[in-house]
């Protein structure tokens, strides 16, 4: 196509889509009060967040912040505002951060805003139909998207993971938001309009077709998921494994699927997950188990006891999670502006919870700070039914925070495989821990701050990457549509070669 022609068609589609949105949703805030707002978001990072400089050094992010100013207008609304802020997360590279538009804007988005009519999945650096949830049954299920509304498919991408959350130099993460919340990206980063123009490559005869579809609201997409799949469809930011930890044996072995590390995880018989743990692996040592596989994948974290607990039966040796926890600041400035989060109680426990060390407050090994969720005082000793067999790990994008952590330990004491992608928490740093939302006080646009950097008791330093696996394999669009698993699948085969 003549470059300056899709120039303009580009443009003029991205046009559309801003007037769309500006006209439908106005709170309009001047210049004045928009800058007020990213002064007070600077002096909070600067004030509470413990790695706001681990990937990006200072002046970096002073750049990004003049670069931020120089895009305000005398006029914007606070979803304009939010587009402006979004990029920072690719600055500040910590995958706790996030940046979320107003309360005002996501109850307005909930009636009022049609939006992208599909499911997606990322493959092989093209974008697909998962599921057509769109009134236009004609379009089938792994149709490669091409372009929408005149921009190619990879500049969606691209322009979409500018303004996701991430650790480091991770993209598997961000990548794996963007899939599951894609129609709700869409519309909060490029924009609302009332229908799509898609150019797509059919799955069957390779044929490139065009097609507009309208934009739905979210209650008619959940009803056409009902008709076309039979059975309802779960919210995005619910759309994970169960969150029971699950168990089998097969021959000699074994599979753990572990979907959380939060204190609240239960194993799939009811157990809370220390007792399921002693049980299976108990299990595991009477059956004589050669072979585990733990599952990790789609593991978004959790807190440090449930992970020591399950590392205490993978373990040969004492395990301490971090080398040092601290956070930089005794109080959180401005404890108005966290309406919804007890950070005035959390200044007031401040002083018995965290010792000041130099220019750092360390968050102390004490009874306050366990209470808080922090990790065990002492190392904790390896389980006498721990597993001594061979181990698979399997990770992917999900694999975040905690779950980054773990495959981090394992990684570093070289105990087991891993298999899949790249784990999306890095697996030497992570700063989470107490994390508020922060509501800017003209535009409503919310920003959590995580408190607290952990750093990992790992030889080596970070280079912004969670764990890279030993073996990487992903589902092809047609494994995902047929339900395969070909991660399993590879371990499953992997096992069975050696066993030959």
């Amino acid at each position: 196509m003549n470059q300056r022609i899709f120039f303009f068609r580009t443009l003029f589609f991205l046009l559309f889509q801003l007037v769309w949105s500006q006209s439908n949703y106005r709170n309009p805030l001047g210049r004045k009060a928009l800058e007020a707002d990213l002064n007070t978001l600077k002096f909070q990072l600067e004030s509470v967040h413990a790695g706001l400089y681990e990937y990006s050094t200072k002046k970096k992010i002073d750049s990004a912040f003049v670069a931020i100013r120089q895009t305000l207008k005398d006029s914007m609304n606070d979803l304009d505002f939010y587009r402006a802020l979004a990029p920072l997360q690719k600055v500040i590279k910590n995958g706790h951060t996030m940046v979320i538009p107003s309360e005002k804007w996501s109850k307005y988005k909930v009636d009022n805003v049609p939006l992208f009519p599909f499911e997606v999945y990322w493959d092989k650096d093209c974008l697909y139909i998962l599921k057509n949830l769109s009134n236009d049954g004609s379009i089938i299920d792994g149709a490669q998207i091409l372009s929408i509304n005149g921009v190619t498919a990879e500049k969606v991408v691209e322009n979409l993971l500018s303004g996701i959350t991430r650790d480091g130099y991770n993209t598997t993460y961000p990548l794996h938001l963007m899939a599951l919340g894609f129609e709700h990206w869409y519309a909060d980063i490029i924009g609302t309009p009332k229908d799509f123009i898609l150019e797509l490559k059919s799955p069957v005869n390779q044929k490139i077709i065009s097609k507009k579809v309208d934009a739905l609201k979210e209650d008619k997409i959940n009803s056409n998921h009902a008709k076309n799949y039979t059975k309802e469809r779960v919210a995005w930011f619910l759309r994970s494994n169960d969150d029971l930890i699950r168990f089998k044996m097969n021959g000699n072995v074994a599979t753990l699927v572990v979907p959380s590390f939060d204190s609240d995880t239960k194993g799939e018989t009811g157990e809370k997950y220390s007792r399921f743990y002693k049980k299976v692996f108990a299990e595991m040592k009477t059956a004589t188990i050669k072979h585990l596989i733990l599952d990790l994948r789609n593991n978004g974290g959790g807190d440090p006891k449930p992970q020591l607990s399950l590392l205490s039966y993978l373990l040969y040796k004492p395990v301490k999670l971090y080398r040092q926890s601290f956070t930089i600041m005794e109080k959180v400035p401005n404890p108005e502006y966290y309406p919804n989060d007890k950070v005035k109680r959390l200044n007031r426990l401040a002083k018995l919870i965290l010792d000041k060390k130099d220019s750092i407050y360390e968050v102390g090994n004490n009874i306050f700070t366990r209470m808080e969720g922090g990790p065990p005082k002492n190392p904790v000793e390896p389980e006498d039914d721990r597993f001594e067999g061979k181990l698979y790990i399997l990770i992917n994008g999900g694999s975040f925070s905690a779950t980054g952590e773990t495959a981090g330990i394992l990684k570093d004491r070289s105990r087991g495989i891993f298999i899949g992608e790249e784990a999306g928490g890095s697996n030497y740093q992570n700063t989470s821990g107490r994390m508020p939302i922060l509501y800017l006080p003209n535009s409503g646009v919310r920003i959590r701050m995580p408190l607290i950097a952990y750093k990992l008791n790992l030889e080596g330093t970070n280079d912004g990457h969670g764990v890279i696996p030993d073996f990487e394999v992903r589902n092809t669009i047609l494994q995902e549509l047929n339900g395969e698993d070909a991660v399993m699948q590879f371990t499953l085969n992997y096992i069975s070669k050696g066993l030959m």
